[in-house]
C-alpha cells in the first residue's frame, strides 16, 4: 500500500513491527515533493518510530527524536517529522542541496542523511553531523 506515489507504507512504518505510520500533517506531501525534485529512488532506513522502538535505537535521547510518531515530544508535534535515507557520494550532495532549498533540516554521516521538517513546529532549519 502506497502512502505517496513514491513511498510505500512498509518502508515508512516503524521497523519494530508494530505497524505505526503516523506523520505530522504535511510531512508526506513535503517528502513526495523532495523525491520528485531529486528524481531518483530514495532508500529509507528509518522513518516513523514508536517511542519504545526509538528508545532502543536512540537511547541517548529516547523522547527527543522527530522520528517518534506516537507521542508529542515537542509542542505542535503530532506525528513523525523525520526520515533517514541511505545515500553516499555525489548523490548525497545532490539530495542535501535539494532538501536544504526545500526547508528540510539535515543531519549527515558517511552512509545516510537524516532529513526532518522541524520548521513545521517552529524550530529553525539547521544542519548537523552525526
Amino acid at each position: 500500500m502506497a502512502m505517496t506515489p513514491h513511498f510505500s507504507r512498509a518502508e515508512l512504518e516503524c521497523k519494530c513491527g508494530c505497524g505505526l505510520a503516523r506523520f505530522q500533517p504535511g510531512f508526506l506531501g513535503a517528502l513526495e515533493l523532495l523525491r520528485v525534485a531529486y528524481g531518483r529512488p530514495m532508500r529509507v532506513t528509518s522513518a516513523c518510530r514508536c517511542a519504545a522502538h526509538n528508545a532502543r535505537v536512540s537511547p541517548q535521547a529516547p523522547l527527543r527524536s522527530l522520528h517518534i510518531g506516537d507521542k508529542e515530544t515537542r509542542p505542535g508535534h503530532q506525528g513523525t517529522l523525520a526520515i533517514d535515507i541511505a545515500v553516499s557520494g555525489e548523490d548525497k550532495g545532490a539530495l542535501f542541496a535539494i532538501a536544504w532549498r526545500q526547508g528540510w533540516s539535515i543531519g549527515w554521516n558517511k552512509t545516510f542523511l537524516h532529513l526532518d521538517r522541524r520548521v513545521e513546529i517552529g524550530m529553525p532549519q539547521t544542519t548537523f553531523e552525526y
